[in-house]
């Protein structure tokens, strides 16, 4: 056994990751990585001293806490997200990254190397935990205790881990001008050309980077049209024959051109249109490809799709990247799209957990309109294999009636594919009845959209409040 309170811990731990040969598991409370750290920053070498065990052929897994906080200046009970920058950071790096269900706070500080060596504590990996304040730790070197923790930490109930792929990962350019000039893409919205706004977009992953020989790359950028597999792309029928989509597809090319004045293009009888992508100046936005792949191209409606840009913009230049903060007015100003249209838009996109919005309540003595702007950050794009493996496994553990009981809930305050959302009733049903959280549904879905107080950590409170917690109280 070996002391590393205080600022021995560090070191410690950064030696015992570099020397890892095996296996290194970790429980860790709070992991702060802030998007400015810079390269001397322990947090930061500590994840990187994880990546590189990763690299090496060592077995890394972490466990980061996903629990309800208290929120005092919205007075609601939040999810923590300040885990996020370190499990996005780990996770593309190839780490097997989990969090603990949220409602039990995960407060474990623990890490085991080797199956030999376990460092334990009072030590989070935050700056302040490392270099300043007063914490105890302890390394010790045993193959028996280490077990005992590995166990521990396997009966960590976490929610299902959410892999990066390449779907998430290579990313599309699109010019930020498409989305600002009110003659393309606030035109298309005003006019409902979706076929116009989605062609353009495809064209765009068509020609990027991996998908095009290098020596056909230009600031216009030429491209070999294959008219099937726009179609397909675009959910169109091609049951009718060729000539049919076909005829469709160069009617919308033609528009691109002559209306929009994005392309050049030049058809071919029975062979593929020639496809010139016309150079916009200006920084660029970038489109996960899962967009396309995981089919939001064809379900998401026109103002959600829009709206699913502006996110994307917002958070590139936003100086809290990946979190941004803007009013309805603003917004409208900037992207020359009406307010009430981008609100429809990112409502849409929260419904679907696509983004969080963090609303913010007003102060007593102003009025509603003196309110914060909302706060925006987009959540991480989920195949529909993956959601529906968390759903499973909500409906074992919770059986299917009370589950469904939980969607229905959930959808009464737009959040029915919010993991958290369902995974926050069902244990409240499971610890004060299904009455009790019933009503504080009722009660939460009652008040307006705006209210930050429209949230499950409130249904939840309510509900607590409401019925003592009894065993077995949700009467299975």
């Amino acid at each position: 056994m070996e002391d590393v309170s205080g600022e021995a811990y560090f070191p410690a731990v950064h030696a015992a990751l570099n020397g890892a040969t095996g296996s290194v598991a970790v429980a860790m409370f709070q992991m702060r990585l802030p998007g400015s750290a810079t390269p001397t920053h322990p947090v930061r070498r500590l994840i990187e001293a994880l990546a590189d065990a990763q690299q090496r052929g060592v077995d890394v897994s972490v466990i980061l806490d996903r629990s309800f906080q208290y929120d005092h200046e919205q007075r609601r009970r939040m999810i923590s997200r300040v885990n996020d920058n370190a499990a996005e950071t780990l996770q593309a790096a190839g780490i097997d990254i989990s969090f603990a269900s949220p409602g039990r706070l995960m407060h474990q500080k623990v890490i085991v190397v080797d199956s030999h060596t376990v460092i334990t504590g009072s030590h989070n990996w935050t700056l302040l935990s490392m270099t300043r304040n007063q914490e105890s730790g302890e390394l010790i070197r045993s193959p028996e205790y280490a077990a005992v923790k590995l166990c521990q930490m396997a009966a960590i109930s976490t929610t299902p881990p959410q892999p990066e792929t390449p779907d998430t990962t290579t990313k599309i350019d699109l010019p930020a001008a498409f989305l600002m000039d009110p003659k393309l893409a606030p035109r298309m919205l005003t006019q409902q050309d979706v076929r116009a706004f989605d062609t353009y977009l495809l064209l765009q992953r068509y020609s990027h980077p991996q998908a095009v020989p290098p020596e056909s790359m230009s600031k216009e950028r030429l491209l070999k049209l294959d008219c099937a597999r726009l179609a397909t792309d675009l959910d169109m029928d091609t049951h009718a024959g060729a000539t049919a989509y076909r005829r469709q597809i160069i009617k919308t090319l033609r528009k691109l051109q002559a209306r929009y004045e994005l392309i050049e293009v030049t058809f071919e009888y029975a062979g593929p249109a020639t496809v010139i992508i016309r150079d916009v100046p200006g920084h660029a936005l970038h489109i996960p490809q899962a967009y396309w792949t995981y089919g939001w191209s064809r379900t998401l409606p026109m103002p959600a799709k829009v709206a699913y840009l502006i996110c994307l913009h917002e958070a590139v230049t936003s100086q809290g990247e990946p979190v941004w903060t803007a009013s309805k007015k603003m917004l409208s100003e900037k992207y020359k799209i009406p307010g009430d249209t981008i609100n429809a838009g990112l409502l849409a996109l929260e419904r679907l957990d696509l983004i969080t919005i963090t609303r913010h309540s007003h102060p007593p003595s102003q009025p509603f309109a003196m309110r914060r702007p909302n706060t925006y950050r987009l959540n991480p794009v989920i195949a529909r294999e993956l959601r529906e493996a968390m759903w499973a496994a909500l409906r074992e553990q919770y059986t299917p009636a009370l589950f469904d009981q939980a969607r229905a809930l959930a959808d009464t305050i737009d959040r029915p594919n919010h993991y958290d959302t369902i995974e926050g009733l069902l244990r409240s049903m499971d610890q004060y009845g299904l009455p009790a959280v019933r009503d504080a549904t009722a009660t939460v879905a009652a008040l307006h959209r705006s209210n930050p107080m429209r949230h499950v950590g409130y249904i939840i409170t309510l509900a607590q409040n409401a019925r003592p917690a009894t065993p077995q109280a949700s009467q299975r």
